[in-house]
């Protein structure tokens, strides 16, 4: 435990020293005040074209914003949001192949699940305190200009969607663990989420793939309740719990260069 220890508190400086992390939080907060932005400019916006496209034959009803529309625009930036901390959390084994700064750690005897654990960790909280971050600024600025009372649903899609970016973290850390490249990881990652995406699309096994965690902008009117949910929790808890041990198994019988 103390070695765990000690690499998590080297991963965390070395997140602040950089200011990766500095600059993650900005991209969430930046992202949760957008989601507002772009739902209340919505009309204006509508309203500017609505001469130019009736000409073309097209008409515009002009409805009114509430907090549901802020609510499906934080729900379509999430993607965005997930890749960005993926492609920052790519270099974490890379970057140490790269310079050869595990080898001291190791002939020490900080073990190699130690140093896994902690890198997985590092990435689990960037994704924990972004992503919330980013849900707590559209929420308020929702409360603030609409009042959320008119969405059905708050919590379920906001904890099924930060449940598949943890998930999606674990196939990451695997992946990363495997190679000295963080662009062939992410390659392999892509490839991943890919094929588990085109999984989902079968209508037998969809309701079981992780991918349907992600429709946040159909769960926020309460058409899905918590325990529609439990299979897909179930199957991605042991999934993400296999990506981990299969993680470490690779990272443990890697040579280090």
């Amino acid at each position: 435990m103390k070695d765990f220890l000690t690499f998590l508190h080297k991963e965390i400086i070395e997140l602040i020293r950089t200011g990766k992390g500095l600059i993650l939080l900005g991209v969430f907060v930046l992202l949760g005040m957008m989601n507002p932005f772009i739902a209340k400019i919505t009309p204006y916006i509508m309203k500017k074209m609505s001469k130019s496209l009736s000409e073309a034959g097209i008409i515009t009803k002009m409805t009114k914003v509430t907090a549901l529309d802020s609510w499906v625009q934080f729900y379509k930036n999430l993607p965005v949001a997930l890749i960005i901390v993926v492609i920052a959390m790519s270099s974490l084994f890379a970057h140490e192949y790269e310079k050869g700064t595990l080898i001291p750690f190791v002939t020490k005897g900080v073990s190699k699940l130690s140093i896994f654990m902690a890198k997985e960790i590092i990435a689990f909280l960037t994704w924990t305190i972004g992503y919330w971050t980013c849900w707590l600024v559209t929420y308020f600025y929702n409360e603030y200009y609409w009042n959320n009372s008119s969405v059905t649903d708050l919590m379920l899609p906001a904890v099924c969607w930060f449940i598949f970016g943890l998930w999606v973290i674990c196939i990451e850390m695997m992946c990363l663990a495997t190679t000295s490249s963080s662009n062939v990881g992410l390659i392999v990652l892509i490839v991943f989420v890919v094929v588990i995406y085109f999984c989902g699309t079968f209508e037998k096994i969809k309701d079981y793939v992780p991918t349907y965690l992600t429709g946040g902008v159909s769960y926020v009117n309460g058409q899905k309740q918590l325990s529609d949910m439990n299979h897909v929790f179930v199957v991605s808890g042991i999934s993400a719990m296999l990506f981990m041990i299969a993680g470490v198994e690779i990272f443990k019988n890697k040579r280090l260069p």
